[in-house]
């Protein structure tokens, strides 16, 4: 505003029937085209943003006198920053950016389909330059600009009348741009949501606004991540990478993705601490986690501790318990761990070695001898087998026996069953687990005298109390179990489908594990056929140990939309590719795919291990997402299982690679559509938090 005399320029160009200050030009043909081509219509409005000071209230006051002289009663606003004469350092530079585009996006909105015209007028050249970014972000139908020679007999002229010929020519409006379209970022939710929050509520006249960046730094903010999204997206959609990222992650600076895609996890054996520490604070979600397979010694300890008053009970009931425990509980003072092994050569004898004494407590008496020693336990399940390099390549029967001390050998009564739940949300509370599928076969939790219902209802209740993550159930049938057992299952879940499937934590799926030899897939489709026609979701756990046979089956049989494993998915090329094509997923289960079946692990040397599948999955474009299988049973946890995802691949897994893993848990997840909506965008706004503020990126 301190060169007054632009305004009775730009009126004169913009409302010619009250005020025609181009009349005597020669151009004023090509002027008046202007006017036409672009549809200029008489302005209602002239709002100026400027500086403050003394020098801008002069100015002021001599357009007013100058309205008056012509009697013009078009309403003019001027927009000032607070003690702000000239702006010269970097802060005030931004006041005055943050001022005009506070005023534009105001002016557009006051507009409401009218003609919005912004003027490059006077001024330091980063307000031009503000202007200009400010027209490009909020849109408006005309950039305007008077251009002028540098004549000193224009200084006098009062502006009340036309330009007299001979100085006509010495001023031309110019017209810049014209029709430019607002930012895509205005048409987002979450920013039509923000915007309301610099509306003008009351315009004034002379509106003073108080100095701030916030409008400005938020706009730039947001238009920075648009063009960043708009480059990065290109390369799934266009380029050679055919696996698809959190879509917040691509509003990165692409030399911030560069970084994601170069830090490499799971290659030194000295960064693995710190590797764990960052995948720990991601949100996660665990699909293929066995209930039976959650405890560690500690935890049988400690479920073994929550039944004591009646496992004393039955110690002072019957002498032969009473005797029996007193002599494990001296071999486990003396470490005596042979003769332990000798006193019970089979855990799974040990369930009913008292027949007076109902289950679980025979077992569970035995672990509460090593109350004070859970190391000592941990030794007696695994031997050497606590090394990891030596956990290797032993098969699904010895994997199995591991698990023989905990499962069906003790969640028999609702004490046990209810503490393995607390222990299993107080992992997924370490761990940052978002949302887990518990998997379960209620009908083998029934020897202690409770009902398969009563076992659900325990299992769901207790789910319930955590809000710190969503739930869900999965129930498994075994191949290798009896007829029967199976059916049990497959009534319970039809029960529970047909009754509305109520509660908070709902059965969102069914499986069938176990030796894959003792019963196919094909082999169990009519048994399955009732529940698949409540479409209740299927997983199967196949190709882990049998031929890739096994995993067509369950998916053309069974209709699976998910498999447990898959290790031999790639010996059939066009089943993979009806993989992709139906989006099946593939969950992977690294440790226990290490332990059982064996395969490279960078960490370790393994050379006469095979390549692991993995990255050769993602390279596919297959959905993989990674789990922990029986975390108890393999040694692992939640965050270890996507560091060992990273060992087992040659050359390491990327930042990036594991954000894919873990994005491709929540898109598989078992939930119903809108939640399984909602828990991803909230993880994927907890990663992009963390990445901001964590050193990873820096």
């Amino acid at each position: 505003l301190g060169i007054w005399s632009i305004i009775p320029e730009l009126y004169g160009f913009i409302n010619p029937q009250i005020f025609d200050l181009y009349k005597n030009s020669s151009n004023l043909s090509e002027i008046n085209l202007l006017r036409e081509s672009h549809h200029i219509k008489p302005a209602d409005e002239i709002w100026f943003v400027g500086t403050s000071g003394n020098f801008a209230e002069k100015a002021i006051g001599n357009i007013e006198d100058w309205k008056q002289k012509l009697n013009i009663k078009t309403k003019f606003r001027f927009f000032m920053p607070t003690d702000i004469d000239d702006p010269i350092s970097i802060e005030e530079c931004k006041y005055m950016s943050n001022l005009i585009y506070t005023v534009v996006y105001n002016a557009k909105k006051e507009c409401n389909g009218g003609q919005l015209i912004l003027s490059l007028a006077g001024g330091r050249k980063t307000m031009s330059a503000d202007l200009q970014e400010a027209a490009y972000t909020f849109g408006c139908d005309i950039v305007l600009h008077i251009a002028s020679k540098n004549d000193i007999s224009l200084r006098d002229f009062k502006f009340t009348e036309p330009f007299p010929k001979e100085k006509a020519d010495l001023i031309m409006p110019i017209i810049s741009f014209s029709n430019l379209e607002a930012n895509s970022i205005l048409y987002t939710q979450k920013i039509i949501n923000k915007l309301s929050d610099y509306d003008f509520k009351d315009i004034d006249i002379k509106n003073r606004t108080s100095n701030s960046t916030k409008f400005y730094d938020f706009i730039e903010k947001e238009k920075k991540k648009a063009r960043n999204f708009i480059y990065n997206i290109s390369e799934p959609m266009y380029g050679d990478s055919k696996q698809s990222n959190f879509t917040a992650l691509y509003l990165l600076h692409p030399a911030k993705i560069k970084k994601l895609k170069n830090l490499k996890f799971g290659i030194n054996p000295n960064n693995l601490d710190n590797e764990f520490e960052i995948l720990k604070l991601l949100p996660k979600t665990e699909l293929h986690c066995h209930l039976g397979g959650v405890l560690n010694a500690k935890d049988m300890i400690r479920i073994a501790m929550a039944n004591i008053d009646e496992i004393n009970l039955l110690s002072s009931k019957f002498e032969e318990y009473k005797e029996f425990l007193k002599n494990i509980k001296k071999l486990v003072d003396d470490e005596n761990l042979d003769i332990l092994k000798e006193t019970v050569l089979n855990i799974k004898d040990l369930r009913t070695k008292f027949k007076s004494i109902k289950e679980p407590y025979n077992v569970l008496g035995f672990i509460s001898c090593f109350k004070n020693n859970s190391n000592l336990l941990d030794e007696f399940v695994f031997g050497s087998y606590r090394e990891e390099n030596k956990y290797f390549r032993v098969g699904i029967e010895a994997y199995e026996k591991l698990g023989d001390l905990q499962g069906s050998g003790i969640l028999q009564n609702e004490t046990s069953i209810r503490e393995c739940i607390k222990i299993l949300i107080k992992k997924t509370k370490e761990h940052n687990v978002k949302y887990l599928e518990v998997r379960c076969s209620p009908a083998n939790y029934t020897r202690g005298g409770l009902s398969k219902e009563d076992v659900y209802d325990f299992i769901v209740d207790e789910l319930g109390k955590d809000e710190s993550c969503d739930y869900s159930i999965i129930f498994i049938a075994s191949r290798h179990g009896k007829k029967e057992l199976i059916m049990e299952h497959i009534e319970l879940a039809k029960n529970i489908l047909i009754n509305g499937n109520k509660g908070k934590i709902k059965l969102t799926g069914f499986d069938v594990a176990g030796n894959e030899k003792a019963k196919t897939p094909a082999e169990l489709r009519n048994d399955l056929e009732d529940i698949m026609k409540e479409c209740l979701k299927i997983t199967i756990h196949a190709g882990e140990t049998a031929p890739v046979t096994n995993i067509w089956e369950a998916v053309y049989h069974l209709s699976a939309e998910r498999i447990g494993h898959g290790l031999k998915l790639d010996d059939n090329k066009k089943l993979l590719s009806h993989f992709l094509d139906r989006k099946i997923t593939v969950e992977l289960c690294p440790s226990s795919n290490y332990q059982i079946v064996g395969y490279k692990d960078n960490i370790y040397n393994l050379d006469e291990a095979k390549k692991y599948p993995l990255l050769d999955y993602l390279e596919a474009g297959l959905k993989v997402c990674v789990n922990t299988d029986n975390p108890g049973i393999s040694r692992t946890n939640f965050t270890k299982e996507l560091l060992k995802a990273a060992q087992m691949t040659d050359n390491g897994l990327s930042l990036w690679d594991i954000l894919i893993l873990i994005r491709n848990g929540f898109k598989a997840s078992f939930m119903d559509y809108e939640s399984r909506r909602t828990i991803l965008r909230d993880a994927e706004e907890e990663i992009i938090n963390i990445l901001n503020f964590s050193e990873i990126l820096k």
